[in-house]
């Protein structure tokens, strides 16, 4: 099991792109986890920090007070996001 930092409705299990490892497909996701396989055994370990790019944020963005904007590892900007909270 790999934790991720993002709401599990951030995620759709088979669409999301991990950046290290593009053969990797996350089978499972739980509120705080996510299960990922791999082809090669013993590619990532416990604790290993990884860069999941969500497919689809849109209905989840409002779930999150900011946004990290990013270019590899350096953090560009810092967004609030002004919708917070709001729901239809």
């Amino acid at each position: 099991m790999i934790k991720d930092d993002l709401a599990t409705p951030a995620l759709v299990v088979d669409k999301d792109v991990l950046q290290q490892v593009p053969d990797a497909v996350i089978v499972r996701l739980s509120e705080e986890h996510a299960v990922i396989e791999v082809e090669q055994e013993g590619l990532l370990g416990i604790k290993d920090r990884l860069e999941i790019i969500p497919n689809h944020v849109c209905p989840v963005v409002n779930l999150t007070d900011t946004l990290y904007v990013t270019e590899g590892d350096e953090v560009k900007d810092i967004w609030t996001v002004a919708a917070r909270g709001r729901v239809r």
